[in-house]
């Protein structure tokens, strides 16, 4: 995925260790899922704009290709520059 995303030479070139994966199990109100989802997003330098697509397409080909088509997904690729994130949690009974 480092090498779909990395721009050499620049504050956008990346190594596998920068790359984070999370998984996530189907929950009970979770519709309309697919098999396999991934979501990359990254920093909007204009050279991943120049070719977002054929970046997208570098990641989605090869799982198509290990998948041999028997599962359902996509790939979705977003530029953000800045975001906000904020996490609760139940309270202990």
């Amino acid at each position: 995925m480092s090498a779909a995303l990395t721009i050499p030479g620049t504050e956008g070139e990346l190594k596998s260790e920068d790359i984070e994966v999370w998984v996530n199990d189907v929950g009970k109100f979770d519709q309309n899922v697919k098999d396999i989802e991934i979501v990359v997003i990254a920093q909007p330098y204009p050279e991943r704009e120049q070719n977002l697509k054929e970046r997208q397409e570098a990641i989605e080909n090869p799982v198509k290709a290990i998948l041999n088509w028997e599962n359902d997904g996509f790939v979705w690729m977003l530029l953000a520059k800045k975001g906000a994130f904020g996490e609760f949690k139940k309270l202990p009974k």
